[in-house]
């Protein structure tokens, strides 16, 4: 999201509004991650979208195993 430092602290209000985290910080702009449904992705897109969005990244439902088995090693 395109922000001037001045606004960062509005945007980073809205992340935590819709219990997104920000992943990384420049000089003009904030990586967010926002997870949920898609009612509330495209509330919080419609909210940032005056300021400015760079890219987005939208995967859909995604499923990932946990711990060892993920790996390729057997769990113990």
């Amino acid at each position: 999201i395109h922000v001037s430092p001045e606004r960062r602290p509005e945007v980073i209000s809205l992340v935590d509004l819709f219990r997104g985290r920000v992943v990384d910080v420049a000089r003009k702009s904030v990586m967010v991650e926002i997870a949920g449904p898609e009612d509330k992705l495209e509330a919080f897109m419609d909210l940032v979208r005056p300021y400015g969005i760079v890219e987005l990244a939208r995967t859909g439902v995604i499923a990932m195993q946990r711990g060892r088995q993920a790996n390729g090693q057997d769990s113990e």
